[in-house]
């Protein structure tokens, strides 16, 4: 290849990976929708305390941090859990194919997270909860 050559290479290199970054930002955003449901159906969820929800639905949360739950419905004892922020698989596609500029888009903007579970069940008649799959979920 002609000496002239390189600086052009390099150019349509680096807006090649400046082009794959952010990856995780693209694909699945800043929040991701978490289902909720109880039995019987029409109890309030809040999440750390401000957002809220009323059953069946699904809120809005932030991938980059935990959320703690909490899910009441009159005359029944009150479910209290965790939702957990994890590591994105996605953010390893920036590492391998974006470098460090998409790792690092992807950190700014909170996108490198991914929460589970993904749906909650809670049944107030056995003051119990579970993790669930709102895709396995029946629709009415």
């Amino acid at each position: 290849m002609h000496r002239a050559l390189y600086p052009a290479w390099l150019s349509l290199l680096a807006a090649g990976a400046c082009g794959l970054g952010g990856c995780a930002t693209i694909v699945q955003g800043e929040h991701e929708q978490i289902y909720f449901d109880s039995d019987p159906q029409g109890a309030s969820v809040v999440a750390n305390g401000e957002r809220t929800v009323i059953t069946p639905g699904y809120l809005n949360l932030e991938r980059w941090r935990s959320h703690d739950i909490t899910v009441s419905l009159p005359g029944y004892p009150s479910q209290s859990f965790t939702i957990e922020s994890e590591l994105s698989g996605w953010i390893w596609g920036n590492i391998i194919f974006g470098g460090i500029i998409g790792a690092l888009i992807d950190w700014g903007t909170g996108a490198w997270g991914d929460l589970a579970p993904n749906g909650v069940f809670v049944d107030f008649y056995d003051s119990d909860y579970e993790f669930i799959d709102p895709d396995d979920q029946p629709v009415d």
